[in-house]
């Protein structure tokens, strides 16, 4: 088997999932007029945006079948509606918010405490990012451990006080699921497949007060792109727990212990280890 033999076998599964996950998104790349679904919303109340995206996650949810699994990285400044929250908690997440001036909503709460992580592993650029230990090194790896780390399901990024200071302010979640590569063993990936993107801030008051707007996009290079935009939010941003008011970002790549890996590679000199010819 060669090298490339795994990465051939990786990327055919990944077609397969895609073209099985967009047929139930019922929202293909060409002919997207035909669609029976709406991917876009104004305004607020009960076909609003809030309520949308609602929607929205409700069918994301239903997807989950076979290799695909519902899960979902986003970041949006300011989260308190309790339906979203709910809807997240139901799959593994990320979501990145704004450092809360005192105390986190009740919706960030319940995300928190009832949903799963995303984990970095799952992520092709930030695959092997892991918590700093403390001093601020990076985290050490050995024979068994994992190369990377659980992220969220809710992180903080950027100041906590107020005052002229650069704000998180991008509103947007991507869609896609988690498969496993069984065969070449290569672990769990996320694959996304569709972004929303909106004005609104995931808000009881952007429910039912504000006018807003929002989009679903499954373009793959704008799928892409926004699924790299994220990431870089996500290296930037500190766990929920993190009380530092200005950014302290604790996320690093993990550095291999290549001398306890390189120990696990020697022969034993054990005598049971060695076959013996029974006698004749």
């Amino acid at each position: 088997m060669t090298d490339a033999e795994p990465e051939t076998r990786i990327k055919r599964l990944q077609r397969e999932v895609h073209a099985a996950t967009t047929g139930r998104w019922d929202l293909p790349f060409v002919g997207r007029e035909q669609s029976k679904e709406t991917w876009h919303w104004f305004g607020n109340g009960p076909n609003g945006v809030i309520a949308g995206l609602c929607d929205l996650l409700d069918r994301h949810v239903a997807r989950g079948r076979g290799r695909f699994w519902p899960a979902a990285v986003g970041c949006v400044p300011w989260f308190n509606h309790e339906g979203i929250a709910e809807r997240l908690a139901s799959m593994p997440t990320c979501i990145v918010i704004n450092k809360p001036q005192n105390r986190t909503s009740s919706a960030v709460h319940h995300l928190y405490k009832h949903g799963s992580p995303v984990h970095s592993e799952w992520l092709t650029d930030i695959r092997d990012l892991a918590p700093a230990q403390s001093g601020g090194a990076p985290r050490i790896v050995q024979p068994g451990d994992r190369s990377g780390s659980a992220l969220g399901p809710v992180r903080v990024y950027g100041y906590r006080q107020d005052g002229r200071k650069p704000l998180l302010h991008t509103k947007m979640l991507v869609l896609g699921g988690t498969y496993e590569d069984d065969e070449y063993f290569s672990g769990i990936r996320f694959l996304p497949d569709l972004v929303w993107l909106g004005s609104a801030n995931w808000t009881a008051e952007a429910d039912t007060q504000h006018v807003e707007a929002a989009v679903a996009v499954a373009d793959p290079s704008f799928v892409k792109a926004a699924t790299q935009h994220l990431m870089t939010i996500i290296i930037g941003s500190e766990p929920l727990s993190s009380y530092s008011a200005t950014p302290s970002p604790n996320l690093l790549p993990s550095r291999l212990d290549m001398a306890a890996f390189a120990a696990t590679t020697q022969p034993s000199s054990s005598p049971w280890t060695m076959a013996t010819r029974p006698r004749e």
